[in-house]
């Protein structure tokens, strides 16, 4: 979870979620959850964030919707690890891995100036 200060809300987060709970009937301590695993944002209006987050009901993307031509340059399954970088000229980058597992690769997104 990333947090910056939001406009709307106190808190906005970039956070990488799953719509794809983990597979049921393993004993591992940790388990993968199936693809896709999709990010998103949270907003939170609490002085202090540790509680009050609620989620934003959208993705920033989801793989259905990704056009072709990112689809054959390797986009794809799963968007996660997302960070968000504020950029000189007032825009937002948002980058973040996507790909089939084992050839993922990181992309970028760029918001109109804000």
């Amino acid at each position: 979870m990333q947090i910056l200060p939001g406009k709307t809300h106190r808190w906005i987060a970039v956070i990488n979620a799953s719509p794809t709970a983990p597979r049921q009937g393993g004993t591992e301590v940790f388990r993968e959850e199936p693809p896709p695993s999709l990010g998103g944002f949270a907003y939170c209006d609490e002085e202090w964030t540790v509680r009050g987050w609620q989620w934003c009901p959208q993705p920033i993307e989801r793989i259905e919707d990704i056009p072709a031509q990112a689809k054959a340059l390797g986009e794809g399954t799963n968007l996660w690890r997302q960070h968000i970088l504020a950029i000189p000229d007032g825009r937002l980058a948002l980058f973040y891995n996507s790909g089939y597992y084992g050839t993922e690769q990181l992309f970028m997104k760029a918001s109109e100036k804000i």
